[in-house]
């Protein structure tokens, strides 16, 4: 029988490196579980190009599958959704699953410098369900730059399961997210086809 591996793939958020925040320590314990993983590289993460991002996608994810996971943190779990629009429309095959952390699709107050990358956007909300066999939201209950009920809306449109962890911040490592434990517990689950109620995290 074919050995099956499951790969992970982690995107860095607006103005971070695939090195900093928790995407080191994350991508460490899931190759310490047996896991395939690797930290995306996005181009001129300061000053964010939404097609250049596709470009780094499709460069770094030549191929995606049922046993394929992406892992997104803030604005690129936007150009994530969009990188998986296309290449279902193109493959007409769901991928295992994706893990949004802080999602959003829409103009924020905090972040005005994103509004024209945001605009441009154009998610079928509607058919993104049908790319993944699984979508999980992570919120923060007070995340300065993501408001709380955008990712909730996001999250309801996508079919995910929610998990809220209280004064979380960003997620950020100057918000205590130099690991990420519970982001952890999340993905194992569902990598063993076993994601349970969010009760207790």
């Amino acid at each position: 029988m074919k050995n099956i591996i499951k790969k992970v793939y982690i995107v860095p958020d607006y103005q971070a490196t695939s090195n900093d925040h928790w995407y080191p320590w994350f991508s460490r314990q899931l190759k310490n579980a047996g896991f395939e993983s690797k930290r995306i590289m996005l181009a001129n993460p300061f000053q964010p190009d939404l097609e250049e991002w596709q470009q780094n996608l499709k460069l770094h994810i030549p191929q995606m599958d049922e046993h394929t996971f992406l892992v997104a943190h803030g604005l690129s779990c936007v150009s994530v959704l969009n990188f998986l629009q296309e290449h279902y429309i193109q493959q007409q095959h769901k991928i295992g699953g994706i893990i949004l952390v802080s999602a959003f699709d829409t103009p924020l107050v905090a972040w005005s410098e994103l509004n024209k990358i945001l605009q441009a956007v154009r998610l079928d909300l509607k058919n993104l369900p049908y790319s993944y066999k699984r979508a999980v939201m992570l919120i923060s209950s007070n995340d300065p730059y993501v408001p709380a009920p955008i990712s909730l809306r996001l999250a309801h449109s996508l079919n995910a399961q929610i998990f809220e962890i209280k004064k979380a911040g960003h997620f950020n490592k100057s918000d205590g997210f130099a690991d990420f434990p519970q982001l952890l517990d999340i993905i194992k689950q569902c990598l063993a086809n076993e994601l349970q109620n969010a009760a207790g995290l």
